[in-house]
């Protein structure tokens, strides 16, 4: 029975990747608004449904794979090293964020993501909202961390 399962556990991440993968091509060819997930769906050669089982929208499937960084700051502060404090731990999370996606630039299927996401005022509205989600997180994170470790630190007087 567990030979089954692993197969299909293994079609099922074999389909999911063709179906991004295909849908990132179409994406970067014809633009993000004017694919649909009909034409992916025949691209990948799969049944429209396919696609919805995999990803909720269109939205959704351009940016699996590309979001770490909503619940990285949050978890940069929950799993720092002891000793180290959380805006120490964000602060270096967030330098490494920086570091990484200059290199995501330099590669030329960054630049086509990055060109296709600015291209399209709905990835563009997707991803404020996914900004929200991880500032929402990151300030849960720090509240946690603050409430049970003595409070947050002294604003400098020159920051107010």
């Amino acid at each position: 029975m567990s030979e089954a399962i692993d197969r299909r556990a293994r079609k099922k991440a074999l389909t999911r990747s063709l179906i991004r993968e295909t849908a990132q091509r179409l994406f970067a060819e014809h633009g993000f608004e004017a694919v649909t997930i009909a034409d992916i769906a025949s691209a990948a050669d799969v049944a429209v449904q396919t696609v919805f089982n995999h990803f909720p929208t269109k939205e959704d499937l351009f940016f699996d794979g590309h979001t770490p960084w909503v619940e990285g700051a949050a978890e940069a502060v929950r799993s720092r090293t002891p000793g180290t404090g959380p805006l120490d731990a964000l602060h270096a999370h967030l330098v490494d964020r920086v570091a990484g996606h200059v290199r995501h630039l330099a590669d030329p299927e960054g630049r086509t993501f990055d060109a296709t996401l600015e291209a399209s005022p709905a990835l563009r509205a997707r991803e404020r909202e996914l900004h929200h989600e991880a500032t929402a997180r990151l300030g849960d994170a720090l509240y946690e961390v603050w409430t049970t470790e003595g409070g947050a630190p002294a604003v400098p007087e020159d920051v107010r």
